[in-house]
């Protein structure tokens, strides 16, 4: 799967989150899935591409995500699954995959 609707949840700073919520529409991070151990996570870390759709909820953005690299494994993108978001040791966020990008584009061909 190439793209996936996500709803990004941002910590708080409180909880170790962003002082300040990330600018601009396109936003690269590093993702953590819940199947990989820490360990395995340094390893073998995947930058995520979130392009911003909706940023009007202070808590809760919504976006498409995807792979930065061509040789990811696009298998971990899965609607309902989940991982976190981190900027280097600190994660900022936790992300819920709500659909695939193809079930959206299917929806607006069908209701046109």
């Amino acid at each position: 799967m190439d793209k996936v609707l996500v709803k990004v949840d941002w910590l708080h700073p409180n909880q170790g989150g962003r002082n300040q919520l990330p600018e601009g529409e396109h936003y690269v991070v590093v993702g953590k899935f819940p199947h990989q151990t820490y360990e395995q996570w340094l390893e073998n870390a995947w930058s995520i591409r979130l392009d911003w759709l909706d940023k009007d909820n202070p808590g809760g953005w919504y976006g498409l995500a995807r792979f930065a690299a061509p040789d990811s494994p696009k298998n971990w993108l899965v609607a309902g699954g989940a991982f976190e978001i981190y900027e280097g040791p600190k994660m900022i966020g936790q992300v819920s995959i709500v659909s695939t990008a193809k079930a959206i584009e299917n929806i607006f061909k069908t209701a046109a």
